[in-house]
């Protein structure tokens, strides 16, 4: 079993404080403007694994603050509000992580935005 921490505001100095730790995490827009998605609105935007070679700070810094990502960070705050993300450790994020894909897919008819389908 494992625990989500509150979430957090997206920032660089967020994720660099994040221990290397393995787990999943998950990013949502904070804001009024839910996305749309084929078979509903969620504010839910992304969900984060890591891996063998990836910490959770390493997996968000890849995934949100490498080059190019500035663009897409600043297009999703301007529209829907600021990016807010949680995380959880866990020596075994697939199980979860999986579990947590195949429902919003079911539940909104695709993978969240930021997922590749």
């Amino acid at each position: 079993m494992f625990f989500w921490t509150p979430w957090a505001p997206l920032t660089r100095e967020q994720v660099a404080s994040l221990a290397d730790l393995p787990g999943l995490y998950e990013v949502k827009v904070d804001g009024r403007n839910p996305v749309a998605y084929p078979s509903g609105k969620s504010a839910m935007v992304f969900y984060g694994i890591t891996d063998d070679r990836k910490s959770l700070r390493t997996a968000l810094e890849e995934d949100w603050f490498s080059p190019g990502k500035d663009a897409i960070r600043a297009q999703w705050s301007d529209g829907y509000g600021a990016l807010v993300f949680r995380w959880a450790a866990t020596h075994d994020p697939r199980p979860e992580h999986e579990r947590r894909m195949r429902s919003f897919i079911e539940r909104f008819g695709r993978y969240p935005w930021g997922n590749p389908d």
